[in-house]
Parts: structure tokens; sequence; C-alpha cells
């Protein structure tokens, strides 16, 4: 039974063999399955389909037993300590705040823009789903997500891949500082040494 505690967010996830590794980031947060596993194998119906077609947990009938986390073929689901039990929890699209007709925290704080969050009848969703490379992750599980994802951009050929302990000298002693995305961490980069 997977006993960590994963929350929303994105995974790091490497493909291809060495030199030509790619990394991409895959954003695991529950997808709201039409056809949700977790559904199916929770015994007590503490996990359900809300009218609305949200996938939630009821704390109080969860027993802690993990199915539903083994259940997920996406890993978004996780066991967290709920006073001297464990109890399964997931991402559940900041239900509350779409109920009284808010976004979901991460599609309001993301600074790309890259998180959307809506009806797929609305236009811009639609005109989203409609782009070139969107998909549901993993469509052969049949669970019917209503989470998308664009598929990875392609990597440019100019950027290399060093090998380990094959960093200039220059870089041995910098911290990550988010460079890749065109912008830095202050707090990395306040910590990066030059020497």
């Amino acid at each position: 039974m997977k006993r960590e505690a994963s929350g929303c967010g994105s995974k790091p996830r490497r493909r291809g063999p060495f030199p030509d590794v790619t990394l991409e980031h895959v954003r695991v947060s529950c997808a709201h399955c039409a056809n949700a596993e977790c559904i199916k194998e929770c015994p007590t119906g503490a996990t359900f389909r809300a009218e609305d077609g949200f996938v939630l947990i009821t704390q109080e009938r969860c027993i802690g037993c993990g199915t539903c986390v083994d259940a997920c073929p996406y890993g978004a689901r996780y066991m967290r300590q709920v006073g001297q039990m464990l109890k399964a929890d997931k991402c559940a699209w900041c239900y509350a705040r779409v109920y009284e007709g808010q976004k979901p925290v991460c599609v309001e704080k993301c600074i790309t823009g890259a998180l959307l969050f809506g009806l797929s009848s609305d236009p811009a969703i639609k005109a989203a789903l409609e782009e070139p490379g969107v998909d549901v992750y993993h469509p052969e599980y049949n669970t019917k997500p209503q989470l998308y994802r664009k598929s990875p951009r392609p990597r440019h050929n100019d950027v290399k891949v060093l090998a380990p302990n094959a960093a200039p000298s220059s870089m041995k002693h910098r911290a990550w500082a988010g460079e890749g995305h065109g912008r830095t961490c202050p707090k990395a980069a306040a910590n990066t040494s030059t020497g």
C-alpha cells in the first residue's frame, strides 16, 4: 500500500536513453474520473461522486485501509495522518471554492497561466481542449478522467546534457536557481556561491 503523502503538484518523469534524456513534469492531482476505480474499490463508500461530478472523500467514513490509494492508476491519492489514524486524501479541485464560484487555488495562483479550469461547454475551455496535443493522461486506463494535459514540447537540440561530475568548475558549487525557466528563485539565487 502506498503510504507517502504526495498531494497536488507535479512529479518529474525522465524519458529516453542518456544523453538524449528529457525531463517533463507531470501534474499529479485527482482527475475526477467519470469511471473512477477509487469509487468502485472503496469498501465504506467514503469515496463518492458528488452530483456535480467531483470525486470526493468523506473523512468520517474513511477507515484508512488504503484500497482507494492502490486503485488509483494515476498515483493521485495518498495517506495522511489525521489524529491517530491514517486517512486517504487527494486533490478535491478546491471543491468548496468552486462551489462558491471561485477557481481552484492552483489555477488562480499559477504565474504562467498553464492551468485552466471550467466546464467543457465554456468557450475558453472548449478552445483549449481542441488544441493539438491535448488529451487525458493514460487514456488506455479507460477511467474517463476529467483532467486534460498538453503533450510536452519537443526538447531544443541546443541544450546539452552534462554527464555526472562533468560540470564546469565555475558551476560545481552553484545551487539550482530555476535558470531553465527564464527566471530565478530569489532564495536559491541568494544561496548560490560562485566559489
